[in-house]
């Protein structure tokens, strides 16, 4: 039982990620209180709630938590200050009103979806707030209460946009594409986390999404381990068969037909990829408002015309897919899984440490070189 107490805290924060949170929080805690006591102008001498700095260890420690995003610090402060004030008003005891306005806090926080933390502390100043408080009456709601949690949010998307590489607020994935990459390479669906969650009869601080990306992280790492170092360079096409920019699109298709290729980079003079062509790029830009066969129309498209004035693609680098997707010679070939499920990639343009067309990929190759390693 000792050992539950005194059990350190550890969040994995790197002496990095560290650093720029402390130095984030301060710069952001001065501001807001600056610019507080701006605008008050020194009318009163309640400028700044204390619920700030709990808010603020939140938003700038763990900025990806449910706890930490804009709607839950706005409304948990907004409605816990607008609880704090009106049992101060209604509850003449003390401690009662105290309990009573942190109790409260939460179940309106739980029922409005915005469970914030610092919003418990922001109901108990309302209540013990003092005279200069109680004279605020409902007007605490706005101001500093309100005022601060806007100042805090506007510089922590400055912050977070200039200092850290976080992204805030979280960024909310499509659940179709999660239960996509779930169904195709984990081993539970996003039913089971649910009910997983739902077992342990306690609420978790760490978003759904979220979750599933852990395990899909640790599920990749687990398999790298497995296989060993195998690189994209290991198992890629070498010097795959390239177009550039103003290649002919009858010369371009032939090839693809001849070579029986599905799809192939297009480069620049230097060999930088710019672009991919498949022949469902070609199909894109067959005139569909003809009554003539598919044949006929591929026939027009893939002709020169002649003149200085064309209506329609006459080079590849008209047609092609752009900007593709590439991965580096030395990229194990686990971290492709994401990319060929996620994205629904086919074929991966390989390059070398100056960005240069070295291979190509595809999701066979990695079917087949995985199937390998393994036996």
């Amino acid at each position: 039982m000792l050992k539950r107490f005194v059990k350190p805290t550890d969040l994995h924060l790197s002496s990095r990620d560290l650093f720029i949170a402390c130095s984030a929080a301060f710069i952001s805690v001065f501001m807001v209180a600056s610019m507080s006591i701006y605008f008050t102008n020194y009318i009163t001498s309640v400028w700044l709630v204390a619920s700030v700095g709990a808010a603020s260890v939140l938003i700038f420690v763990v900025p990806k938590s449910p706890l930490s995003q804009p709607r839950a610090v706005v409304l948990g402060h907004v409605i816990s200050a607008t609880v704090g004030v009106t049992c101060a008003r209604f509850i003449e005891l003390t401690p009662l009103a105290v309990a009573a306005a942190v109790a409260l806090s939460i179940f309106f926080m739980q029922i409005s979806q915005s469970m914030h933390p610092p919003g418990g502390a922001a109901s108990i100043a309302a209540v013990l707030g003092g005279p200069e408080v109680e004279s605020l009456g409902y007007g605490f709601v706005l101001f500093p209460t309100l005022l601060n949690v806007v100042l805090l949010l506007l510089m922590a998307l400055i912050s977070h946009r200039l200092m850290t590489d976080q992204t805030y607020p979280a960024l909310i994935k499509p659940t179709t594409k999660t239960t996509e990459a779930i169904s195709n390479h984990l081993l539970f669906t996003s039913d089971d986390l649910k009910n997983a969650i739902e077992q342990l009869h306690s609420p978790i601080d760490v978003a759904h999404d979220d979750l599933i990306q852990v395990y899909q992280l640790a599920h990749l790492n687990s398999q790298k381990r497995r296989l060993g170092e195998v690189c994209c360079k290991d198992i890629m096409s070498i010097q795959p068969i390239r177009f550039e920019y103003g290649d002919e699109l009858n010369q371009v298709w032939s090839c693809l037909v001849e070579k029986k290729i599905k799809a192939a980079p297009v480069v620049d003079r230097f060999d930088n990829v710019i672009g991919i062509v498949t022949s469902v790029d070609f199909m894109r830009h067959v005139n569909p408002e003809t009554s003539q066969p598919l044949a006929s129309r591929l026939k027009h498209l893939l002709s020169a015309t002649k003149g200085h004035y064309s209506n329609k693609p006459e080079v590849v680098g008209q047609v092609m897919t752009s900007p593709v997707t590439t991965v580096s010679q030395d990229l194990h070939i686990i971290d492709l899984i994401p990319l060929f499920n996620e994205q629904g990639i086919h074929h991966l343009p390989v390059v070398d440490s100056k960005q240069k067309l070295i291979g190509m990929i595809t999701r066979t190759d990695l079917l087949k070189a995985i199937a390998l390693v393994r036996q």
